[in-house]
This record gives C-alpha cells, structure tokens and sequence, in this order.
C-alpha cells in the first residue's frame, strides 16, 4: 500500500540515481555543486537546534530535477 514516506524514499532513490548519471556525463564536482545548491548541509552536519538548511516545499526539487534531466538530454 503506498502511502507518503515510501513515495518519498523513491523520489530520493530517483533524485540519487540522476545525480550519478549526471556526475558520469560532466563530472563529480560539477554534480556536487549543483547538489549543494539545494542541500547546503547534510543531516549529519547540523545541529538539532539549527536551522533546516533544505527548502521545505517540492518546487525547489523539481526545479532542480528539470536541470538534471535536461542535462542529460543533450
């Protein structure tokens, strides 16, 4: 039964596998920078009480999800 943290557990196994083909087409560094820009701190690089460091609405990930595969489009 599907339900939303399965939906969301995909979408991060998606969002993982696209940035791997992205970084094999231009580069790891390049593929990182352009997952920094969205995820500018990990969950293991904060602390409890600091403030979230990744947007908290699903605009910013389908923008970003549009430049990955537009990437790897051309």
């Amino acid at each position: 039964m599907p339900s939303i943290r399965l939906k969301n557990i995909r979408r991060g196994q998606q969002d993982y596998e696209l940035l791997w083909l992205v970084e094999q087409k231009i580069g790891a560094d390049k593929a990182r920078a352009m997952a920094r820009e969205l995820i500018v701190k990990a969950m293991d690089e904060i602390n409890m009480d600091d403030k979230v460091y990744w947007p908290q609405n699903g605009d910013a990930y389908d923008a970003m999800r549009d430049k990955l595969l537009d990437i790897l489009s051309k």
